[in-house]
């Protein structure tokens, strides 16, 4: 009778196990990754050339932040140049804030919100002093 009754809980304890029973897994922030430029608007319209849309931004699960910013500052001369920007990132309840090192950088501290949808991930640089100039990645 022991034997049985030991022999039926071997048995439920094997079949209650699933492969749900692991442990979770943890949730990784969508903006890790590397984004792209897709658009640079101001007032309305996207003046974002094909130098601008080289620039990507790299958000790493450490906090790190690098962009790699293109721009064609003389148009005329077919001339596209890279600025290098370090910096860190964190995510406070879903808003996120970004700090770039260094003195040349335009924006000190920003905020960035992100747009994600199934088939379209986004992410806005929006100027904290002037919201009608923002900047539009498109994570790759």
């Amino acid at each position: 009778m022991k034997r049985t009754i030991l022999l039926f809980f071997a048995i439920a304890g094997i079949i209650s196990c699933t492969e749900n029973d692991t442990i979770p897994k943890t949730k990784v922030d969508p903006i890790i990754g590397t984004w792209q430029v897709q658009s640079v608007f101001e007032d309305g319209v996207d003046f974002a050339t094909e130098c601008n849309k080289k620039s990507t931004a790299k958000f790493s699960e450490r906090g790190d932040l690098t962009l790699e910013m293109f721009s064609d500052r003389q148009p005329a001369i077919d001339s596209c140049f890279v600025e290098n920007e370090i910096g860190s990132w964190q995510n406070n309840d879903g808003i996120y804030e970004i700090k770039l090192d260094g003195d040349d950088c335009d924006w000190d501290d920003a905020d960035v919100s992100i747009i994600l949808s199934e088939d379209f991930n986004t992410l806005n640089f929006i100027d904290p002093e002037d919201t009608s100039y923002y900047i539009v990645f498109k994570k790759i």
